[in-house]
């Protein structure tokens, strides 16, 4: 898997070297959970979250681009049951890497489709758990495996990839989009559970000519 990632690394690397343009771009991530063991299920719901980061486009075709970048992105989710709530924010790395498909709606106005991988690399993060008005909370790590000297800590899974896609608007340099990320990684630590997450995102940005 390390291998893939620096693989991803370099053509964007490269790409940079020949993109079409770059640019800045910030929104609020809205992230959900799903924690699976046996017949136990727990859907945590939306929780908003912070994203930020930089992109580039390769021009590949007519109307066709790649499109990468690498961003902060807030992931999580909220769970509430007979006076419990529990709220998970985790803190990645995210590097996109999809394509691009524009077109013109006026003079001064382009739509856009576009769809591909996220590669999220956890950096660490906060549960808050609250019962009759007491609240407690602890730290998130990543790792590769199950630290028994952090046992009071939340661990999960560096890696977490998935599949984005999204559609939007631009405006001369400015543009927004509304995007949705499924996450195909089982971010859990423990073979006998399942832990996935997604994203809705409301992204705004500014691309240098």
């Amino acid at each position: 898997m390390k291998k893939i990632v620096a693989l991803f690394v370099i053509a964007f690397a490269w790409a940079g070297m020949h993109a079409q343009g770059f640019g800045v771009e910030a929104g609020l991530n809205f992230g959900s959970m799903k924690y699976e063991s046996g017949s136990i299920t727990m859907k945590f719901k939306s929780h908003m979250g912070f994203y930020a980061g930089v992109n580039y486009e390769y021009e590949v075709g007519e109307n066709m681009y790649l499109h990468g970048g690498l961003a902060f992105s807030q992931y999580g989710g909220k769970y509430s049951e007979d006076g419990l709530s529990l709220t998970m924010t985790m803190n990645y790395i995210d590097i996109p890497f999809m394509f691009k498909y524009g077109f013109d709606l006026s003079d001064n106005i382009r739509g856009f489709a576009i769809g591909g991988l996220s590669i999220g690399m956890g950096l660490g993060g906060k549960a808050v758990a609250s019962y009759d008005g007491d609240s407690d909370s602890a730290d998130i790590i990543f790792t590769g495996t199950y630290d028994n000297n952090n046992s009071d800590k939340v661990q999960f899974k560096p890696l977490n990839m998935g599949l984005r896609f999204g559609a939007g608007l631009s405006f001369g340099q400015f543009e927004g989009g509304l995007y949705y990320t499924t996450g195909v990684s089982d971010i859990s630590l423990d073979n006998d559970v399942a832990t996935k997450t997604s994203l809705f995102s409301l992204i705004l940005g500014y691309r240098f000519m």
